[in-house]
């Protein structure tokens, strides 16, 4: 599958509209950015006073059930492991 299409099929993915509304209300900047190489494409989290960025995978396609609850909590587990205080949000 070609990167565009790997792209556009995130975009419609329930997964990636749930933690897109989730990043946007907590104000961070964010960009989907194809897979490098075998793999899953991944969300580029650009952090407040942080030099890197977060990467954060995302499937192509949803898992059987979507969840978004857990989506957005992994989301934030990845977040405060990279030092981002959730408090801040």
């Amino acid at each position: 599958m070609s990167r565009m299409r790997i792209l556009a099929k995130v975009r419609t993915n329930p997964d990636y509209k749930v933690l897109a509304a989730y990043l946007e209300k907590i104000g961070l900047s964010f960009e989907v950015c194809p897979p490098t190489g075998k793999g899953h494409p991944f969300l580029r989290i650009d952090l407040p006073n942080s030099a890197a960025p977060l990467l954060f995978h995302i499937s192509c396609t949803p898992m059987g059930r979507v969840n978004g609850d857990t989506r957005v909590c992994k989301l934030k587990r990845a977040l405060a492991g990279a030092g981002y205080r959730l408090d801040q949000a």
